[in-house]
């Protein structure tokens, strides 16, 4: 069978002068470290996607990320998108 990337539903984006808070909501949480990590149409070369940095706050499986930079969103509200963590708890039990 063929590893699929969760997916989660793009709920909220803000961006202010210094940083990018993006709220997803996942049908069912993605092991953890859920960031850092991607959100998008990660699969799909050349196209858009959202870098998350930091887990800022979590309720069920609601999750808003911090990123440390702005970032424009190209992605829109309420579709749903791939989520890939860049470390897997494995990887991350190695480091």
């Amino acid at each position: 069978m063929k590893y699929k990337d969760p997916a989660a539903q793009l709920i909220n984006f803000e961006v202010t002068d210094s940083e990018t808070r993006t709220t997803l909501k996942f049908e069912k949480l993605p092991s953890l470290p859920l960031a850092p990590s991607s959100f998008g149409n990660i699969t799909e070369p050349n196209q858009p996607y959202i870098k998350l940095h930091k887990v800022i706050k979590r309720e069920g499986n609601t999750v808003t990320f911090k990123t440390y930079q702005p970032q424009a969103c190209l992605l829109q509200i309420g579709e749903t998108y791939s989520f890939r963590p860049l470390w897997t708890p494995w990887q991350l039990e190695i480091a």
